[in-house]
């Protein structure tokens, strides 16, 4: 007995094995059930049947497929002794039809019902009673019935039914499974779309980049005393004189590991945390080209005037602040830089053509007097489609003596450097996301695997009632297929989701190919049949007796 089917499909199992058509199927299913007692139990799930109403339904089964030949092993053993005539009753009826019937029983009353006994003791015929002509007259009566009087044929969708009704009978375990996929197809489908997405963004910031920026670097020993730090007015009154600049500044990336920066005097606090994200040294004109947007007005000039007074002045992103544990930003606050207290003079909300600035901490170059170890950087923000045309020039305007001084970069540049970090961060996004897959499927192919040795029973039955090898394996490569198709389905819009709420958090734009969903479908019942290819063939190869055993 199947116990996760219903009474229907369990009487239409040898119907199904043997190619009948649904619709005689249907025919036959209810005429069994209703020979038997159980018409009114046609949709109940095996395992809710009691003892005896299995019993009856197995004899439906039997029956409905009208083979010639009906082997009862002990066909009354769990009925009661008005099941037990009825049951007696319904054989008899099947003989008179037409069909012989083998019983096995232990009860007398079973064996006075048959018209031929053989008895056996100790595996030795010693009685074998049976009316003159008996086996000639059945041969003959058997003879007569049409046998060709259904049409069969193969049906995939019995095959399909079989493996959707498998998967949903066992809700917790195809959970388990679909789960494993969906993880696998997640994972591949949000690497794919999440690179898919920054590369696009990069690829939109250097091109609007390259329409309007220049870089200028100088050689020599990094130090603070670089021309760049001391002479950024005069640097920007000759390059405002150049055809196509629109502004200058200066900037300085800096390390949070080597540069302590904490809201409190490392002296009286010597275990409190550091503040671990960007460090910059910029001037106001700088924040003013990557469009910074200050927390209130005149705050990047009041942050160069501290400059040139010598006076260490410090501007907080809106994030740092929040990491360094500041509720707001007032003027007049300090923060301590390698022990040195430094005044807060404003806070940076974000910046247009830098966002990563909302979560700096930005400090003007007095603050840093004596320090050496920088590498300063020269932005030169110019009109539309000047950067090109003034790599030359610039340096000329910088220093006319020594233009090899200075070394000018041009957004643009990095396009084919982008193009080729892109293709490797894509090969390892796609190397990462089908090892998760492989993972995955290993696990789902344990989980099959396990579901093979429980459903030992089960398969056993099929194969007695005629199911062939193929037609098992079938059943478990199209389960394996339903479930990888749910599997796909779940984890591509768990990766969609996943790549639009990422990208929102960012400010980004998704990036998505409208073949992304059906391909991770399609990946997730792939390797759903590649997972379920062992288990196939452990389902279809095992001996009966031993899965009857077991």
């Amino acid at each position: 007995m199947l116990r996760e089917e219903t009474a229907a499909r369990n009487a239409a199992l040898g119907l199904r094995v043997q190619g009948v058509r649904r619709r005689e199927r249907a025919r036959a299913v209810a005429r069994g059930l209703a020979r038997v007692g159980l018409g009114h139990r046609w949709s109940t799930r095996g395992r809710h049947l009691s003892g005896g109403e299995r019993q009856r339904l197995a004899f439906a089964r039997a029956a409905s497929t009208e083979a010639p030949i009906l082997l009862a092993d002990e066909p009354t053993g769990n009925l009661d002794s008005r099941s037990s005539e009825e049951l007696i009753g319904q054989l008899r009826r099947l003989n008179a039809e037409g069909t012989t019937v083998v019983v096995v029983t232990h009860d007398e009353r079973v064996a006075a019902a048959a018209r031929r006994r053989i008895r056996l003791v100790d595996g030795e015929v010693t009685e074998d009673v049976a009316p003159p002509g008996l086996i000639r007259a059945a041969v003959t009566h058997r003879g007569s019935v049409d046998a060709g009087r259904r049409s069969t044929r193969w049906d995939p969708l019995d095959d399909i039914s079989d493996a959707v009704s498998s998967a949903t009978s066992r809700i917790g375990r195809s959970a388990m499974v679909v789960l494993a996929f969906a993880l696998g197809v997640a994972g591949l489908t949000a690497s794919v779309g999440l690179s898919e997405s920054a590369a696009a963004q990069v690829s939109q910031r250097i091109s609007a980049a390259a329409l309007d920026e220049v870089t200028v670097t100088a050689a020599g020993e990094p130090t603070t005393e670089h021309g760049f730090f001391a002479q950024a007015d005069e640097i920007r009154e000759r390059l405002a004189a150049v055809e196509g600049v629109r502004g200058a500044g200066v900037s300085a990336t800096l390390s949070s590991q080597e540069y302590a920066v904490t809201v409190l005097p490392p002296q009286s606090t010597p275990g409190q945390s550091r503040f671990r994200g960007e460090l910059v040294a910029a001037d106001g004109a700088w924040l003013g080209l990557q469009g910074g947007e200050a927390s209130a007005r005149d705050t990047f000039a009041a942050f160069d005037a501290a400059t040139r007074q010598g006076r260490p002045a410090v501007l907080v992103g809106e994030g740092a602040a929040a990491t360094l544990g500041l509720d707001s930003i007032v003027v007049g606050q300090q923060v301590w830089i390698d022990g040195r207290r430094i005044d807060v003079i404003g806070g940076l909300r974000g910046a247009s053509r830098a966002p990563g600035l909302r979560d700096a901490v930005v400090v003007n170059f007095a603050s840093l007097a004596g320090r050496a170890g920088l590498s300063p950087v020269l932005l030169v923000r110019t009109k539309d489609g000047y950067p090109a045309a003034l790599r030359t020039a610039l340096p000329l305007a910088l220093n006319a003596a020594q233009p090899g001084t200075y070394t000018v970069s041009l957004t643009a540049d990095l396009r084919s450097l982008r193009r080729g970090v892109s293709a490797d961060l894509a090969d390892l996004v796609r190397v990462v996301s089908w090892a998760l897959l492989l993972f995955s499927g290993l696990g789902a192919t344990s989980a099959m695997y396990l579901a093979v040795q429980a459903r030992s029973a089960e398969i056993a039955l099929r194969r007695a009632l005629g199911a062939s090898r193929p037609s098992i394996g079938r059943i478990f490569l199209l389960e394996g297929a339903v479930l990888g198709v749910g599997g796909g389905l779940l984890g591509s819009a768990l990766g969609v989701a996943a790549v639009v709420v990422y990208c929102v958090l960012q400010g980004w734009t998704a990036v998505l190919s409208p073949e992304l969903t059906w391909l991770g479908t399609g990946i997730g019942a792939l390797v759903g049949v590649a997972a379920s290819v062992y288990p196939a063939w452990a389902a279809a190869t095992g001996a009966i007796a031993e899965r009857i055993r077991g």
